[in-house]
């Protein structure tokens, strides 16, 4: 019987080394290996008809970020082509001229491009309402922890009163 046992475990290890499946047959039923990076995600989503808006912006964001340079391309927001006419909106009024000034030039390239031949003109817009608002600066307030008791030994009367005022400041903060 022990005999029986052990050869039974001997004949376990083997299987479980061995990296075979005959006596171990659970398996986990949903495992999926294939992982999705950013882009492939993007583009599944970008292909859905509901977003072929986004398709087309972004192909012309794409080409004017080849035309244009650096600077002048971060002042776009967006800019999307319709009825032969390219519109580029800009966040303000310095995108607006600098953008105005490289009119000519966006217009050169775009002919070349065989998606945009038919282009007749540019408008450059300032899109006011889609601005990214500065969060405000709050100075953070933190507790006081003085109690003003400190010496005055200053002899200029004029440093001596603000000395005075900062301990009245910092009485009054205590007093709260």
């Amino acid at each position: 019987m022990q005999e029986d046992n052990t050869n039974y475990k001997q004949i376990l290890k083997e299987e479980f080394f061995k990296n075979e499946d005959k006596l171990f047959t659970k398996k986990a039923k949903f495992i999926s290996y294939t992982c999705k990076d950013t882009t492939s995600i993007l583009s599944s989503i970008a292909s859905n008809s509901r977003f072929s808006e986004v398709r087309k912006r972004y192909k012309v964001t794409l080409l004017l970020s080849k035309i244009l340079l650096h600077s002048q391309f971060n002042w776009v927001m967006y800019a999307f082509y319709r009825n032969s006419i390219l519109y580029i909106a800009t966040a303000n009024h310095i995108g607006q001229s600098e953008l105005n000034m490289q009119k000519l030039t966006i217009i050169s390239y775009l002919k070349k491009s065989k998606n945009y031949s038919d282009i007749q003109k540019v408008n450059i817009f300032r899109d006011e309402k889609k601005q990214i608002k500065e969060k405000e600066k709050t100075v953070q307030r933190y507790p006081e922890r003085s109690y003003g008791i400190f010496e005055n030994n200053l002899s200029n009367p004029k440093l001596y009163n603000i000395a005075q005022r900062i301990r009245q400041n910092i009485k009054s903060l205590q007093n709260k």
